[in-house]
């Protein structure tokens, strides 16, 4: 391909290879892998930041929310569908009669993130949750003296006065609310973490406009998902340490997923980019869209509908632009 001299520095970056990924593709994937790391990093420490800040904040945070939402939704049929479909149509109607495979991974994809978060979650929020009470209940049986029997006179002493009694209800109520929050960031956590890896293998595998549009998708998602996993994780009063190495892991997901991704390449055929790439899809329509939608309605503050949709719609029209230009000046020549 030759280059003119003229060419601004926009066009330099994206000449790669038609079929693959040469090495300047490479070396954006590096580069991508390290912002996305930032990024991760950026959105788990920021509830350290901006916990007990004001209103204004947190509806920017949850215009940003759903801003990505529509991001990932036009990402993933726009883009993504159409890589995966031009993988897989060859042996779609050679070896599969026309079945519409894509579309079934991309089922698959999107069934497969709503069995993680809402039936994975659900088990393994309960599972938290028995050990937690578990706990509770031990501590409470201390509350009984070594002989395991108390009498009408200790029973009369002992009696709580009405402000010891509310002093142990908001003790309890606290601790109740450190649970929930504490399920809720391990069931996020878990969920997001499975789209994660799936995302970061896609971004590796890919070609040059695969590895842009994941990288895309990815970090305009990887902030607000580190930032809603780390919100759950503070607020249930975790020792510092683990909360930094919980949000460390998490960040770490994507990239390492990455990596693996571009070291596999030459092993990989076009079904299993295709399908990796159907799936990635449907994974990323349902946090786009249900995961997104449900989150931005459980928020602490909430946008009126038409400024809530305006920011979902934004989200959406801005990738359709993007991936309009680099149709039209890039891919078409």
């Amino acid at each position: 391909m030759a280059v003119d001299e003229r060419m601004s520095a926009f066009e330099l970056i994206t000449v790669h290879q038609s079929d693959g990924c040469d090495s300047t593709c490479v070396s954006w994937k590096i580069g991508f892998l390290f912002i996305i790391l930032t990024g991760g990093l950026v959105g788990g420490l920021a509830p350290l930041l901006f916990s007990g800040k004001g209103t204004r904040t947190k509806i920017i945070s949850q215009a940003l929310l759903l801003c990505s939402g529509g991001v990932l939704l036009a990402i993933s049929i726009v883009h993504m569908m159409e890589d995966a479909i031009e993988n897989l149509l060859p042996f779609q109607e050679d070896s599969w009669s026309g079945y519409p495979y894509a579309f079934t991974i991309l089922m698959l994809g999107f069934l497969l993130d709503h069995f993680i978060e809402s039936v994975g979650g659900y088990y393994f929020g309960k599972y938290l949750q028995e050990r937690a009470m578990g706990d509770k209940g031990a501590s409470d049986e201390k509350v009984i003296d070594g002989s395991g029997s108390v009498g009408d006179e200790d029973l009369e002493v002992g009696l709580p006065s009405d402000s010891e009694t509310s002093l142990g209800e908001q003790k309890t109520v606290k601790k109740s609310k450190e649970i929930y929050f504490a399920i809720a960031a391990s069931a996020g956590y878990f969920g997001l973490s499975v789209h994660s890896v799936l995302a970061g293998l896609t971004l590796g595998l890919g070609d040059w406009e695969t590895a842009l549009s994941m990288f895309v998708a990815i970090i305009s998602h990887k902030i607000f998902a580190a930032f809603a996993v780390a919100s759950n994780l503070l607020k249930a009063n975790p020792p510092r340490w683990i909360y930094f190495t919980i949000i460390v892991c998490f960040s770490l997901t994507t990239p390492v997923s990455i990596g693996i991704g571009m070291g596999i390449t030459s092993l990989v055929g076009d079904v299993a980019k295709g399908t990796l790439l159907a799936l990635a899809a449907g994974m990323l329509l349902y946090v786009g869209t249900v995961h997104t939608l449900e989150h931005a309605a459980k928020g602490d503050v909430h946008l009126s509908p038409i400024w809530a949709y305006l920011s979902y719609l934004s989200g959406a029209a801005l990738m359709v632009v993007v991936i309009s230009i680099v149709t039209f000046t890039i891919g078409g020549g």
